[in-house]
């Protein structure tokens, strides 16, 4: 199996924050929400979750579409429930990443969850 690379894109600082100080620049915050991961490949499971729980996270892992639901719902009944879902788009199983999220928000229609994608995109 090959190397994988993983990006993560978002908002770039200005220079003048990373030097001078700014936002940018600051310690890492630590969190303490309950985290979800939903990742059928299971060294990218085992990574993300010993990387959330460095940062502070209570994350719970499962490989599967159908697993996320059962999960999901079993902690939203014990008052538990899961502060935000990190969702692999491409899963494999019978249910993949977008059906999950349809039936997660069918559940919840005010779950947060990140669809995450190893898809490698050329930008334009």
């Amino acid at each position: 199996m090959g190397t994988r690379t993983f990006e993560l894109r978002g908002p770039r600082a200005h220079s003048e924050e990373i030097i001078g100080g700014g936002p940018a620049s600051q310690a890492t915050s630590t969190g303490h929400a309950r985290v979800l991961v939903v990742e059928d490949d299971v060294n990218v499971r085992k990574s993300t979750i010993a990387l959330l729980i460095a940062l502070g996270y209570q994350p719970d892992a499962v490989s599967s579409g159908e697993q996320a639901i059962t999960a999901y719902t079993q902690a939203s009944e014990t008052q538990h429930p899961y502060d935000i879902v990190l969702l692999d788009q491409m899963l494999s199983g019978h249910i993949g990443g977008s059906e999950t999220m349809r039936l997660l928000r069918n559940l919840d229609p005010d779950v947060k969850a990140i669809l995450l994608s190893g898809q490698a995109y050329e930008a334009d």
